[in-house]
């Protein structure tokens, strides 16, 4: 069994992420504890990484998302041209 702490939240997990973690909180005087199968908090991480990608190629200028400097000093083409 893993311990991970941040800000007064303490999970406890198996090392693989298989199975339950155990949620609880250091500040809660009635000890609550919510246990919840570790794919539950892996598919909401990755719905946190997937939103900020997402965010970021929608907000990439054309050479970002190519990745290269454009000739042209990097102007993007005009909004119907995308």
């Amino acid at each position: 069994m893993h311990t991970f702490k941040r800000g007064g939240v303490r999970i406890h997990h198996n090392g693989d992420f298989s199975g339950d973690a155990i949620v609880s909180a250091d500040a809660s005087p009635q000890n609550i504890e919510i246990t919840l199968p570790c794919s539950v908090l892996l598919a909401f991480a990755a719905h946190a990484v997937r939103c900020k990608k997402i965010e970021v190629l929608e907000n990439a200028s054309d050479a970002q998302l190519l990745g290269i400097e454009l000739p042209d000093g990097g102007a993007d083409a005009p909004e119907e041209g995308r």
